[in-house]
């Protein structure tokens, strides 16, 4: 988006295996896709795009979203304020873990504010099909993750999230990603072991970009 209003050339290198949305919006946004192998999976276009700007690091901007401190500190500095400002008896925070930035951002900033806010980070299983989610045991780990500020990692099963996905959409009147659904498969234990608290779920994604998934 910022590259149509701006009028930037912008790349875009992806896994031949994401969605038939993501590829036509990014499309009419202006961008030129590249693909890197579906069995890679999003390090294989991590490390395709890193090859592509090492080749010529005077032609392209890399934002690297996976190792950019700046976006940690968003997160830190406006995100948690937002949060303390609207729901300030949060006694629960579950996010998931993608470029980890969100929650390594919130869980430092959220400590400092009440130490005894609990951090639910939200990992899926090895060999997952999840959206947007990282397993940091078989992926490449973004270089600004950190468990230090953690209180615990729950893991997101597939068949779970996607039957979690569909409640938020069908019950709640909720379009959201399929990584929406696998913080809410782990908040819905937390639920059923009756831990109380006012919980915060971070959403990061909406359904339009998944439609055509079966799941």
């Amino acid at each position: 988006m910022v590259a149509a209003v701006k009028g930037y050339k912008i790349y875009v290198v992806l896994s031949e295996d994401v969605s038939f949305e993501r590829k036509k919006i990014l499309s009419l946004l202006g961008a030129k896709l590249i693909f890197s192998p579906k069995e890679e999976g999003s390090d294989g276009a991590i490390r395709l795009l890193k090859k592509i700007s090492a080749k010529n690091p005077d032609k392209y901007f890399l934002p690297d979203q996976y190792s950019n401190p700046v976006n940690v500190f968003t997160h830190y500095y406006q995100t948690s304020k937002e949060i303390i400002h609207q729901l300030p008896e949060i006694t629960h925070l579950f996010v998931g873990l993608g470029t980890s930035g969100t929650a390594v951002g919130l869980s430092k900033s959220l400590k400092e504010c009440n130490p005894k806010i609990k951090i639910i980070a939200v990992e899926p299983e090895r060999n997952h099909k999840i959206f947007g989610l990282k397993n940091m045991s078989e992926s490449m780990v973004p270089k600004i993750y950190t468990t230090e500020y953690f209180d615990k990692i729950e893991t997101a099963y597939t068949k779970e999230t996607y039957s979690a996905t569909k409640e938020l959409i069908k019950n709640k009147g909720l379009l959201v990603g399929i990584s929406s659904g696998a913080v809410y498969s782990v908040v819905k234990r937390y639920i059923e072991k009756k831990e109380e608290g006012n919980y915060l779920m971070i959403f990061p994604d909406r359904f339009e970009r998944y439609s055509s998934i079966s799941f």
